[in-house]
């Protein structure tokens, strides 16, 4: 057990002594933010300072266990893509720029501090009236967007003024915190086909492939620039409270025109349809159930649906939690999946497309402008972020806004420069500290974390808020980096694991500040919100006590291997190829499954027909030949001196491989069985001891599921070497291998050996 150990203070700041009010004593949350939101009004920058600089991060109020399970062999995608940001379009040239050509120094300080941003969305309801491709190329020759009836709504949309800030400007404002930032630009209805084919070569072409191409050059942007998605509208189907079966018909008549022609250019590109918009507005909020709110993607999805990736989300958790936010998010993703199946939608691969969520919008925003940006804030986003991590299929999320003077924001923007928010301090370290895959953890007491009565108004009882949740990421063969986010101030965690493998804790990463209502204002205050690393060295971790609201990374180390894929008996090995079309000496297999992986072997020397031209392909496998083809591929000794079978006779010719197998403990028992036919299960048996002793993986760590395989066949069909056979045989395990079927497995099994 470890020693218990209370998260130290980060900051060494002065208590304050002189009363300025309630909020000296009272450490209440919304005492703190109502006392800052005054402060503000009155422009009381001193009052604040007093506030923020209070230290309540020692009082604990409730104390609780929580048991987190942690399977480290169920494995997932990660998308880094989730730590993005939106620009809403807004003419800031004064914010970001000194002239046409510089950038003023405090947002390139502040540029600098941050972390590298992977994805920045040009969208918004500012871009509602905005044609991009009339806003590049020369400052003076940009044009105002003129106004245009937008059936959608049934009303004109106002056109906006030529922009100064354009999409080349706000680019390469990201660019100095990222070079290989990618763009999701979001297309207005106010742009036609053309226009977002024209954008599309402005963004894509080389500088002297086109007019388009050269234009961005001269803009200061030399390299074509990446595109993460395009998005086909922003929150359309909040712009009225009527969706009629006219609107549908002409959003999706237009969605259609736009995809197709940037995809008569640019093939490759990826688009989502305008999903489900912000869920605080009125109109949409139904008595109970979340499910209630999706009328609109309902009709629009099937029109769509051949013409699209996913569908976008606006999930803003305040008002709602998280928790509701991915219910919403679930059923989104529940209805795209069954209209790909009705529709029979393919990917390029042949398979039924997987269709994506992305969060075009998210932020926890209220009323109180400046308390959005506060430390509560940013811990809430932290369980958001953790929530949305645990669905592969939730592959980005731009929290909004970037850069603002009011509220919503990364980047705060007052008096005396620009400043980092704790919110896009704590997507830095995100960035920092998450691995290159996702592990499966499970709380096993949520009753803990769960508020008996929701905190957000408008959430029903059944989606209340958690205030604690736990993200697990593997980095590499042997490092894990868990994540704990305690949500609750005055309430310490006594969290207990359950791990796979064994691990020694070395390192811990504290995301903290003195209270709650911590903002950044100026270079004092934004220093407030701290991320120190601690040096740990505790063997056999499995306990750890957290004290009080913040985010923890624990930086774990382990002797076992952390797989790369899920060990639970699906089909992986997504990097085990079929063998490319080869021509065979052999003229007896033009009919068989696997001719060219039977080719391909042969050609190697690893298998051998029964004569020069005949393969025998439907004849069984028989023990002694899977011996000798495993021998060759592994390179196993065979030169042992008598048998070691006591079925084996001195002398036969696979005598040297059918001892190799004992000697490296591949096979066992006192009889070879020469003879007979090697079965699906015997297979497994031998190619997966080999596998597992060589990823230094102990039986007892893989998970089953439940399908009768044992941990062997489970490790195999993990790795991909069945992957070719389950599709052609329904999974028997008894039954007796062709030469042709053993082909496919072995060639595989010897791409994975190599």
């Amino acid at each position: 057990m470890m020693k218990k150990r209370i998260i130290a203070l980060i900051l060494a700041v002065c208590t304050v002594t002189v009363s300025f009010g309630a909020y000296a004593s009272d450490h209440d949350y919304n005492a703190l933010k109502n006392g800052v939101l005054e402060s503000k009004n009155e422009g009381n920058w001193g009052k604040i300072k007093k506030i923020i600089n209070e230290d309540y991060r020692d009082i604990i109020e409730e104390t609780d266990e929580i048991t987190v399970n942690v399977n480290e062999n169920n494995i997932r995608k990660l998308h880094k893509e989730m730590m993005g940001v939106q620009y809403e379009l807004g003419d800031e040239y004064s914010t970001f720029m000194k002239n046409s050509k510089e950038y003023n120094d405090s947002y390139i300080s502040a540029a600098k501090r941050t972390r590298p941003i992977p994805v920045v969305r040009l969208g918004g309801t500012s871009s509602n009236a905005v044609n991009y491709i009339l806003n590049v190329g020369p400052q003076s020759d940009r044009k105002a967007t003129p106004d245009k009836r937008l059936p959608l709504m049934g009303a004109v949309q106002e056109g906006a003024a030529a922009y100064k800030m354009g999409p080349a400007e706000i680019i390469k404002a990201f660019k100095i915190n990222n070079p290989d930032v990618k763009l999701m630009p979001c297309i207005s209805y106010v742009m036609s086909g053309e226009d977002a084919n024209h954008l599309a070569h402005y963004l894509f072409d080389k500088k002297d492939e086109s007019e388009w191409g050269a234009m961005r050059a001269a803009d200061g942007i030399e390299d074509p620039v990446e595109v993460y998605y395009w998005e086909l509208g922003n929150e359309i189907d909040g712009q009225s409270n009527e969706i009629t079966n006219a609107r549908i018909e002409t959003y999706t008549s237009w969605a259609i025109e736009v995809v197709e022609a940037i995809k008569k250019d640019f093939p490759d590109q990826k688009f989502i349809a305008c999903g489900r918009t912000a869920s605080w507005m009125d109109f949409f909020r139904p008595e109970d159930d979340p499910l209630n709110r999706m009328v609109w993607q309902r009709k629009m999805f099937p029109i769509l649906a051949p013409y699209v990736d996913g569908m976008s989300f606006h999930p803003y958790y305040d008002g709602f939690s998280s928790e509701y936010m991915m219910r919403l998010a679930d059923a989104c993703k529940e209805d795209m999946d069954k209209e790909v199946e009705k529709q029979q939608i393919k990917d390029k691969d042949g398979n039924l497309k997987e269709m994506v969520v992305v969060s075009t919008e998210s932020s926890r925003f209220s009323d109180l402008n400046i308390s959005n940006c506060d430390f509560e804030s940013a811990v809430f986003t932290s369980h958001y972020l953790n929530e949305c991590f645990q669905r592969e299929w939730y592959t980005g999320s731009m929290f909004h806004n970037a850069i603002t003077s009011n509220f919503w924001c990364a980047y705060w923007v007052n008096y005396n420069g620009i400043w980092l928010s704790p919110t896009v301090k704590l997507m830095g370290m995100y960035t920092d500290e998450l691995g290159d895959r996702l592990a499966e953890a499970k709380i096993a007491e949520p009753e803990n974390i769960v508020n008996n009565k929701s905190e957000l108004d408008n959430t029903p009882i059944e989606y209340a808020a958690k205030d604690f949740s736990v993200l697990v990421s593997p980095k590499g063969d042997n490092e894990l980096k868990v994540f704990i986010t305690n949500r609750k101030a005055y309430k310490q965690r006594n969290i207990k694991f359950n791990f796979k493998n064994k691990y020694k804790l070395v390192e811990e990463t504290v995301f903290t500040a003195p209270n709650m209502a911590v903002v950044a204002y100026d270079a004092a205050s934004e220093a407030l919100t701290t991320i120190e690393k601690h040096e740990m060295n505790v063997d056999n971790f499995s306990e750890y006590q957290m004290k009080g609201q913040g985010v923890t990374v624990l930086t774990l180390k382990t002797d076992s291997k952390i797989p790369y894929k899920t060990q639970n008996g699906e089909s992986g090995g997504d990097d085990i190829t079929d063998a490319p079309e080869t021509e065979s000496k052999f003229t007896d297999i033009s009919a068989a499954y696997s001719k060219n992986e039977i080719a391909a072997l042969a050609e190697n020397g690893i298998i051998s027909g029964k004569s020069e031209t005949v393969f025998a392909p439907d004849d069984i496998l028989t023990n002694a030949e899977t011996a000798a083809m495993l021998v060759r591929i592994l390179g196993l000794k065979t030169d042992y001196k008598g048998s070691l079978w006591q079925d084996v006779p001195q002398g036969v010719w696979y005598e040297g491989a059918a001892n190799a197998l004992y000697v490296e403990r591949l096979s066992d028992g006192e009889s070879f069985n020469a003879n007979s036919g090697t079965t699906v299960l015997e297979m497994m048996k031998l190619l997966g001891n080999y596998l597992i002793n060589r990823d230094g993986v102990s039986v007892g760590e893989i998970e089953q599921s439940g399908n009768g395989l044992t941990p062997q066949g489970t490790y195999c069909v993990s790795k991909g070497l069945f992957n070719k056979y389950l599709q052609t045989k329904e999974l028997d395990t008894s039954h007796v291998l062709t030469r042709a079927e053993a082909a496919d497995i072995m060639y595989r099994f010897y791409q994975t050996a190599k």
